[in-house]
């Protein structure tokens, strides 16, 4: 295999009427097989907001999240701060519509020795990346498929550095 992890994922939620406050963690051991010096230990805690509508059918929510992505070569360690909102709505009869924006940066622990690309062996990467999604999802309530959802979404992300080979535009 190319890695073995095993992960905790927990996560609170406190409910004020129609108003949610959400404590996650995730954290996961990485072991490579190849990639030696990607083993570590990745973690993620967060704090969001959501707030529903008119009888819990629309909801925006927002939040922020602190990411370790802890690795045995420090030039592959990074961690940041990300930064997020969105909001659903109905689409149709037992179909939503949504929307999520993210903003992430991060710094990476210290410069990869092996990056020669113009002479960039002594410069740490520093990047942002941002992230929107729109997504509409629909719940079959009857039927063959009931109890089952049916999903869709497109995804755009920019990844902005300062070190020019990591400039990226993506759509999934």
């Amino acid at each position: 295999p190319y890695s073995f992890n095993i992960g905790l994922n927990p996560s609170f939620t406190l409910i004020f009427g129609d108003t949610e406050i959400l404590f996650e963690n995730l954290t996961a051991v990485r072991d490579y097989d190849v990639d030696v010096g990607l083993n570590g230990v990745s973690r993620m805690y967060g704090m969001g907001v959501t707030h529903f509508f008119k009888h819990q059918t629309m909801a925006v929510e927002g939040g922020l999240r602190y990411h370790n992505n802890g690795a045995d070569m420090q030039f592959l360690h990074s961690d940041g701060v990300e930064v997020y909102a969105g909001g659903q709505m109905p689409a149709w009869r037992d179909a939503r519509v949504y929307l999520q924006l993210s903003s992430r940066a991060y710094a990476y622990a210290e410069a990869d020795p092996s990056n020669t690309i113009l002479n960039h062996n002594t410069i740490t990467r520093d990047e942002t990346e941002t992230r929107t999604t729109l997504g509409i999802s629909h719940d079959f309530k009857e039927g063959m498929l009931k109890s089952w959802s049916l999903n869709g979404q497109f995804a755009h992300t920019t990844n902005n550095s300062n070190l020019e080979e990591f400039d990226y535009d993506r759509n999934v």
